[in-house]
């Protein structure tokens, strides 16, 4: 299993700096085995484009744009979907799913 470490495990090692605080969650995160963040916080942001650069597990947890993809490239998120041959009245609307995914550029999707 895995162990989540929050703010709350790092109180022995903080100190009265904002900053020098910031710096310890920051190394804690980013020598984690995983890392899942808020997509709509700057300090997540970061550790996920970082993360995906190394080829390290980096997600976010809520469907809210990352700040910073105006200035850096974001990775796709991975978008999994069954389709059934057994269903062939649902192949426009799948079509139509995956073409909207891709015109968005945000999702990279994976049929079951």
């Amino acid at each position: 299993g895995y162990r989540v470490v929050t703010s709350q495990d790092m109180q022995p090692f903080f100190g009265q700096n904002r900053e020098q605080n910031t710096l310890i969650e920051f190394e804690v995160a980013r020598g984690a085995a995983k890392f899942v963040g808020n997509s709509v916080s700057t300090f997540s942001a970061l550790l996920i484009y970082e993360r995906a650069h190394t080829g390290r597990y980096a997600a976010f947890y809520n469907g809210g744009g990352v700040p910073l993809s105006d200035y850096i490239p974001t990775p796709l998120l991975p978008w999994v979907f069954a389709h059934s041959a057994y269903a062939p009245e649902l192949d426009v609307m799948v079509e139509v799913a995956i073409r909207s995914a891709n015109n968005f550029n945000t999702l990279k999707p994976y049929c079951l």
